[in-house]
């Protein structure tokens, strides 16, 4: 599953990385794309900016591949229903940032060892292709024992609040881990997503092991979205929890 990053932050290059996919004709497009299995395109509008040239060339590159939208800006992120999948604000760490939602998404898809629970790209899409903005949160730990901890750390590095969390549709987890790392800890790990999150949303997970890692580390690859997907429903005076909106 290769990946093409098509825009970066310059307005320069973004300009004119805008300009030549809009005179692409779908063929071409297709031809270009065909060997990429993720594109990351990202942006920066602010708030008071137009969306609609980034919204057409989004639906064309939706047409021919998987594509996630991430987007740097000055402003506090839009609320509410997003164009854009991701959202980081423009500071000293941003870069960093999305470094860590490039390598999260990646990570997710790498297979290493032969007992590896793999996550297919179409489970990604499962997520991903949620309405909503998208969150990640990343966490290392090098003692055994520790993954319930690391697991929290994880869900908390995203920012999201135990009411947030609780409304998203579509969870991901990816553990990476040494090949003698116990399989149980990280269920009971797992214990901590399904006890924070609706009962109602797709939760996938994965491993990715390698040797080459110290025995007791652990890395914990956070991603939901589908943020306020359900609220209380009364039907014959009955409030029913979790109803779809």
């Amino acid at each position: 599953n290769d990946c093409l990053l098509l825009c970066s932050a310059n307005r320069d290059f973004e300009s004119l990385v805008i300009d030549t996919l809009q005179e692409m004709t779908a063929n071409e497009m297709k031809d270009k794309l065909s060997n990429k299995g993720i594109i990351f395109f990202l942006t920066s509008i602010d708030n008071d900016e137009p969306i609609e040239e980034f919204y057409a060339i989004t639906k064309k590159l939706k047409e021919q591949k998987f594509v996630i939208t991430i987007n740097i800006s000055d402003d506090t992120p839009r609320k509410g229903k997003s164009f854009f999948k991701f959202s980081v604000s423009k500071h000293e760490k941003y870069c960093e940032q999305v470094g860590n939602i490039i390598d999260g998404v990646l990570g997710a898809l790498l297979s290493c060892g032969d007992n590896d629970i793999n996550i297919h790209i179409d489970d990604l899409k499962v997520v991903l292709q949620k309405d909503g903005k998208a969150f990640i949160g990343i966490s290392e730990s090098l003692k055994i024992e520790s993954e319930i901890q690391a697991m929290r750390n994880a869900i908390g590095s995203s920012n999201l609040n135990e009411t947030e969390l609780n409304g998203m549709t579509g969870v991901l987890v990816h553990f990476k881990t040494h090949p003698s790392f116990p399989l149980m800890n990280l269920v009971e790990a797992m214990e901590i997503v399904y006890e924070s999150i609706h009962e109602s949303a797709d939760v996938i997970f994965g491993t990715t092991t390698d040797s080459g890692l110290a025995e007791k580390y652990l890395q914990v690859t956070f991603i939901a979205t589908g943020l306020n997907h359900y609220k209380d429903t009364v039907i014959n005076n009955i409030k029913y929890k979790g109803v779809m909106s």
